[in-house]
């Protein structure tokens, strides 16, 4: 899920059509993440624990990204499709900036009887992702290998995409699947203040899963008209399917 907000210091009034988000953190059943022993017994945390708590409300959405298919000890690190934002965010910031003040994560499935449940975090070791928030004005290229043999500059674009994301590994032109290269200019050709696109990248194991990732307030992202999301992911399948059950409260790791 990503959390909208304001990038000024004064609130200003969104209109009345903004609704400000009551919903929980991801983590709200387990203990709220304190930022430092001093704030925490103080109070004074300049970094809300609930996105709700921004100063003058935040809206909230999700997007679900392609599903992932994978089998004990493989590794999944290929792109995935870009996906669409949903129609009400991408008509409501068309021609507008939209300011990101933080996002959680999680990984789900669905049992048998329809129901989603989180992927528990033995099952599915995160080593690293890398997600692209794409503006209008950015034109998303799909890179095959042959498309690499026939134009070697497309692997020294991808690997220098690859350098801000802090990518590790060895360049993703080596990879046999497609990639996709995010062309076209950084900044809006109308709103030259406001960027086309936005990364996020994290590398912190199986942790990134519910997290707080969140801005201290007047900190934000800014991408210019979002449309769509598209996310790298590096996975390892560490589900033992003969002896480790996906639902169920503290599934071991064997």
């Amino acid at each position: 899920s990503t959390t909208a907000a304001t990038t000024q210091n004064k609130i200003p009034d969104f209109g009345p059509d903004f609704v400000p988000s009551k919903q929980n953190n991801m983590n709200n059943e387990g203990r709220p993440y304190p930022f430092s022993p001093s704030t925490e017994k103080s109070g004074n945390s300049m970094i809300p624990n609930q996105f709700r708590d921004y100063p003058g409300g935040v809206e909230m959405f999700e997007v679900y990204s392609p599903e992932m298919t994978t089998l004990y000890s493989q590794v999944w690190w290929k792109a995935l499709e870009p996906v669409a934002l949903p129609p009400d965010v991408i008509q409501k910031y068309m021609n507008k900036g939209m300011a990101i003040v933080g996002w959680e994560i999680d990984q789900v499935t669905t049992k048998n009887n329809g129901e989603e449940i989180s992927v528990p975090i033995s099952a599915s070791y995160n080593h690293h992702f890398v997600s692209f928030l794409i503006g209008a004005e950015t034109r998303v290229v799909k890179v095959t290998k042959e498309d690499i043999r026939k134009d070697p500059n497309l692997a020294a674009k991808l690997a220098k995409q690859q350098e801000h994301s802090g990518g590790c590994g060895g360049p993703m032109a080596n990879l046999p699947f497609p990639q996709y290269l995010m062309e076209g200019h950084p900044v809006s050709s109308v709103r030259g203040h406001l960027p086309t696109r936005q990364q996020f990248s994290s590398a912190n194991g199986g942790e990134y899963r519910k997290t707080f990732h969140g801005f201290a307030p007047s900190q934000v992202l800014v991408v210019d008209s979002p449309q769509a999301l598209q996310v790298t992911p590096m996975q390892i399948d560490t589900w033992n399917r003969d002896k480790m059950k996906l639902d169920g409260e503290g599934t071991p790791f064997v």
